[in-house]
C-alpha cells in the first residue's frame, strides 16, 4: 500500500535504493538490454500520436530530442521504478519487486521515476527527498535532473490510461485521473523550465 503520507526518510530511502541499484555495473545482454527510459516495452510515443497530445507533451517530446545528456555511465536499471514495486517492514524497505522492465542504461532513469511518482502521489516538492535520498547514497550529485524528469513523465499514457487504477489497487483511490494529470504537468512544467533556459539538461546543483 502506498501511504498517504510516507514522510521524508520514506522517500530518501527509494532514492537510496535507486542508487544502489545504478552501481552494479553490467554490461548489455539480450536479458538485460540497453535502456533509454522508464518501462521501455510500452510504446507511449505512439499513444501520443494515436490518442492526441496537449502542447505540454509536445513540448516536452521536443525538448528531450534535443538534449540527451553526454553522461556514458552505464549501471543496472530497474526501468519501472515507483512505490507500488517496493516492500516495506514498518518504515524499512525491505524489497524492490517486478524486474520485468530492467536492463543496462544510465542511473537517472530510475531516479527519474521515482521523482515522477514521487510528484504524482504526493506533489511536486516530495520528488526533492527522492533526490536528496539518491546523492547522499552515490556520494555526488546527480546530473540532467529536468532531462531525466521530462523522460519520465512522458512515460505515462497522455490521459494516465491505467496508472490511476493502479494507484487505486495500492490504496490510493483518490488519486485520480485528474488529479494525476495535475501533478504530472506541474512536475513536468517545472523540468521544462529548467530543461529549455540553456537549451540543454542542466546538472542538479546540491543545495
Amino acid at each position: 500500500m502506498i501511504p498517504t503520507e510516507p514522510g521524508p526518510q520514506r522517500l530518501r530511502a527509494l532514492g537510496a535504493a535507486a542508487s544502489r541499484i545504478s552501481s552494479i555495473e553490467l554490461t548489455p545482454s539480450p536479458a538485460l538490454p540497453v535502456r533509454s527510459r522508464p518501462i521501455e516495452a510500452e510504446d507511449f510515443a505512439g499513444m501520443r500520436r494515436e490518442q492526441g497530445a496537449p502542447d505540454l507533451l509536445r513540448a516536452a517530446e521536443a525538448a528531450v530530442a534535443a538534449a540527451r545528456p553526454d553522461d556514458n555511465r552505464l549501471g543496472l536499471v530497474h526501468g519501472d521504478l515507483w512505490y507500488g514495486n517496493t516492500l516495506w517492514d514498518g518504515g524499512r524497505l525491505t524489497a524492490v519487486l517486478d524486474w520485468d522492465c530492467a536492463g543496462v542504461g544510465p542511473a537517472s532513469i530510475d531516479l527519474g521515476s521515482l521523482r515522477c511518482d514521487a510528484a504524482w502521489c504526493h506533489g511536486v516538492q516530495a520528488a526533492e527527498h527522492i533526490l536528496r535520498g539518491w546523492e547522499a547514497e552515490a556520494g555526488r550529485p546527480a546530473n540532467d535532473i529536468p532531462y531525466w524528469d521530462a523522460v519520465a513523465a512522458l512515460a505515462s499514457p497522455p490521459d494516465m490510461g491505467w496508472f490511476p487504477i493502479s494507484m487505486a489497487a495500492q490504496g490510493r483511490p483518490e488519486l485520480t485521473r485528474e488529479v494525476m494529470l495535475e501533478r504530472r504537468d506541474a512536475f513536468l512544467n517545472a523540468a521544462l523550465r529548467q530543461l529549455t533556459t540553456a537549451g540543454r539538461p542542466q546538472p542538479h546543483q546540491t543545495r
